[in-house]
């Protein structure tokens, strides 16, 4: 229980660094051309495997070294070999943190929380998740990039979607 409580603490106390910081832009409109937008969709499909991933988010360059937002996922993990069969679903929530300390560098924090339910659970979970790590993020025209990131899942909860391992995400982000 206490492990549960100190990672629900973390998870809260990131979660509050990240939406206090947008709380402190300086100018009270909201400049369009900072909003970032980006996240992840993936699909897999095998003979024994499928896995989805829809995890779309949005963000603001705060500065030309900080910026910080958040996003929806729902991932689904399945699998099939007779006779074992299983099926995994998350739904949840992430906000995010990204430090820019050199061009094209970037370090992320992004704790998630998702409610996970699973076909050989009699009841759902839920799963707090802190992911931190960096990568890079290449630029391929005006206000468009792709990003290479590499992440750990510092909490490893039970039935966490990252297991213990390096996660790897390449995707696509765009401002206007």
């Amino acid at each position: 229980m206490k492990t549960v409580i100190l990672k629900l603490s973390i998870f809260i106390t990131v979660s509050f660094i990240c939406i206090s910081s947008l709380a402190q832009e300086k100018t009270s409109q909201l400049d369009k051309s900072k909003l970032i937008f980006g996240g992840a969709l993936g699909l897999s499909f095998s003979k024994n495997y499928t896995v989805i991933n829809i995890a779309p988010q949005i963000g603001y360059q705060l500065n030309p070294y900080f910026a910080a937002g958040g996003g929806v996922a729902y991932n689904y993990y399945g699998y099939s070999y007779s006779p074992e069969k299983w099926s995994n679903n998350y739904l949840g929530v992430n906000l995010y943190s990204r430090i820019t300390p050199v061009k094209y560098l970037a370090l992320q924090i992004q704790p998630e929380i998702y409610r996970m339910w699973a076909s050989y659970l009699t009841e759902s979970r839920v799963v707090p998740c802190m992911l931190v790590g960096g990568g890079v993020i290449l630029p391929v025209g005006a206000g468009a990039g792709i990003s290479m990131m590499f992440y750990y899942d510092l909490v490893q909860g039970d039935y966490s979607p990252y297991r213990d391992q390096l996660v790897y995400s390449v995707g696509y982000v765009f401002n206007f």
